[in-house]
């Protein structure tokens, strides 16, 4: 617990970090009129837009993990996304998504970790899929209305790229069993630290046996058409979700006249994916300093006052919510032990 904490002080530094940088290269009365001057509607929106988004990641845990729980829960599928999201900002690459979801699916509720691991790689197959053709098509139409500095394109192609390498490795990962057999244990280790999972053990031994059946199970698994596009939807519900965050914080200035859609959706893109390939979690000052780049054209004057508010949106508030969410689930467990 004492780890998870650390980590998300470390994140929350980063905001005060941000809140002073933008005070300072502002000043208080002017940051202070930027502010006073937004439309807290459309704000309100972007936050909405950011929940929907991780609403729309558990419909997407939901519908693979039917085939397996034919009783689950949505609301529980729901509470996985929000944990799981939390975790992947709150460590390097976002890589703690994938070991949040599996330990939930698999600790809270009673999925096998073989199960848990392919609901959560299918899962995510879908998503990079549609990310990567949506981020492309953007990018293609977009691109030109843009007046970036050539690193910063370098790094969008880059970024793109590990988004390509990262989809073949969910796709050939039952072949590394004993590689994701040692992560697990590790997570194993994390969860018995919160209490989340007893018998530490008996557990670890345990995910090494499902581990091993998970080639079989990925091959296994058919969703049908009628899940596929129903997930495929619900995956990119789950992203664009997250772009319009900042499409509404701009309409929150009164922008006159107003720029495409399209043009701001890419720039949110962009600044996603830089999220995405940052070794810092949260990508604290990668992607503050992309921001200020990317996004200049189009918040002009209230540059700094829109970042502080898009990350509250699009990065604060998730964290905040889920570590609640886990908090809540940790102590739901040891009443339900008691």
């Amino acid at each position: 617990m004492k780890k998870r904490i650390i980590q998300i002080s470390v994140v929350f530094l980063g905001l005060f970090a941000l809140v002073f940088y933008v005070f300072k290269k502002e000043g208080v009365r002017q940051l202070w009129n930027q502010l006073a001057s937004v439309d807290y509607t459309y704000v309100a929106i972007a936050l909405m837009c950011m929940m929907l988004s991780l609403v729309a990641d558990g419909a997407c845990i939901q519908i693979v993990r039917l085939k397996f729980q034919p009783q689950a829960r949505l609301l529980s599928s729901v509470r996985c996304g929000f944990i799981s999201t939390m975790f992947g900002f709150i460590t390097p690459f976002q890589s703690g998504y994938i070991a949040g979801a599996i330990t939930y699916l698999s600790s809270n509720q009673g999925m096998k970790p073989s199960e848990a691991s392919v609901v959560t790689l299918v899962k995510l197959i879908y998503y990079t899929i549609a990310a990567i053709v949506t981020h492309i098509l953007l990018i293609i139409f977009n691109a030109s209305k843009f007046e970036m500095q050539p690193l910063l394109w370098v790094f969008t192609a880059v970024g793109i790229g590990f988004s390509v390498i990262y989809m073949v490795f969910l796709m050939v990962v039952s072949k590394f069993e004993k590689p994701i057999a040692s992560i697990a244990c590790y997570f194993i280790r994390l969860g018995a630290r919160l209490h989340i999972i007893k018998h530490q053990d008996k557990a670890s031994w345990k995910a090494k046996v499902e581990i091993h059946k998970l080639k079989y199970k990925l091959s296994r698994i058919h969703l049908g058409w009628k899940s596929s596009v129903l997930l495929m939807i619900c995956c990119i519900i789950s992203f664009m979700a997250v772009y319009f965050v900042s499409w509404f914080i701009y309409l929150s200035f009164h922008p006159s006249p107003t720029l495409g859609l399209g043009y701001v959706l890419t720039g949110n893109a962009i600044c996603q994916i830089f999220q995405q390939i940052s070794p810092i979690p949260g990508g604290i000052g990668i992607v503050d300093t992309a921001f200020t780049q990317i996004m200049s054209g189009i918040y002009g004057d209230n540059l700094n006052a829109a970042m502080l508010l898009w990350r509250l949106a699009s990065l604060y508030s998730v964290i905040l919510v889920g570590f609640v969410m886990l908090t809540f689930t940790k102590r739901h467990q040891l009443r339900k032990s008691v």
